[in-house]
C-alpha cells in the first residue's frame, strides 16, 4: 500500500538566520555617550600625562584625573537623572567647584564643600604660591600644593569644556581643552616635550571623532588626524 504524501505545503520563505560575524548592532545612544565620555577623559589624562617632564613624581596627576573624571562622571549622571541638556553642565560644574573647595579650601566654606569670599581668598593665595613655585623651580619641579591646586583645576575646567562639547556634538573642538595640556611643556622651556604622549593623546582623540560617525568620515578623520 503505498503512503500518502505528508508533505506540508510550501510556506512563505523564512529569513535567513544572521551570521554571527554579521552586521554588529549599532551602539545605543546612551552607551556611545559614555563611550565618547570614556575616550574624552582618557585623551585628557594622556595630556596631562605630557606634563611628567615639567614635575615630579605622578601625585599630582592622579589628582588631576581624578578630578577631570568627577566633572565627567557628574556630568553623565545628571543628564541621566534629570534628562536635560540644560541642567548637566550646570552641575558639573558646581560639582567640580565644590570638589576643588572640598580638597583645598574646605576649612573656609559651607559644609566644606560651598564657597565663601574666605574660599575665594584662599584659592588666590595658593594660586599665587603655585605660579611663585612654578618661576622659582627648574624642571622637573616640586609639586608643591599650589602648583598641584592649579592643575587640578584646570583639568576641571577642561573636563567641563570637554562635556559641553560633546553635548554639542563637536566633537572635533575637543583641541580646544587638549591644545593648553599639551602646550604646558613647551611655554616651560623650549623643547622640554615628550613626543609619546602627543601620539597617544591624538589616537585618543581620533577614536573619539570615530565614534557614532557616519562610515564615509572616514578619510576625514584620517586627514584631521594627519594634521
Amino acid at each position: 500500500m503505498a503512503l500518502p504524501d505528508v508533505r506540508r505545503p510550501a510556506g512563505p520563505a523564512s529569513a535567513p538566520a544572521s551570521r554571527p560575524g554579521g552586521n554588529a548592532r549599532a551602539p545605543r545612544p546612551r552607551d556611545a555617550r559614555w563611550v565618547r565620555t570614556l575616550l574624552a577623559w582618557a585623551a585628557l589624562a594622556s595630556a596631562l600625562a605630557g606634563l611628567h617632564v615639567t614635575l615630579q613624581g605622578v601625585s599630582w596627576w592622579l589628582v588631576g584625573a581624578a578630578y577631570a573624571a568627577a566633572v565627567l562622571v557628574a556630568a553623565q549622571v545628571a543628564r541621566r537623572l534629570l534628562r536635560s541638556s540644560l541642567w548637566p553642565p550646570l552641575v558639573s560644574f558646581l560639582a567640580g567647584v565644590g570638589l576643588l573647595t572640598l580638597g583645598y579650601a574646605a576649612d573656609t566654606a559651607i559644609l566644606g564643600v560651598v564657597p565663601t569670599l574666605g574660599t575665594v581668598d584662599r584659592f588666590a593665595e595658593l594660586g599665587l604660591s603655585g605660579v611663585t613655585s612654578i618661576l622659582e623651580q627648574r624642571a622637573p619641579a616640586e609639586p608643591e600644593l599650589g602648583i598641584v591646586m592649579l592643575l587640578a583645576a584646570l583639568m576641571v575646567f577642561c573636563a567641563w569644556l570637554a562635556d559641553v562639547l560633546l553635548t554639542l556634538r563637536a566633537p572635533a573642538l575637543l583641541v580646544l581643552p587638549l591644545a593648553p595640556l599639551l602646550l604646558v611643556p613647551t611655554s616651560v622651556r623650549p623643547g622640554l616635550t615628550d613626543g609619546l604622549w602627543f601620539v597617544v593623546t591624538a589616537v585618543l582623540y581620533l577614536a573619539l571623532l570615530r565614534v557614532g560617525a557616519r562610515p564615509d568620515s572616514r578619510r576625514v578623520i584620517l586627514a584631521t588626524g594627519a594634521a
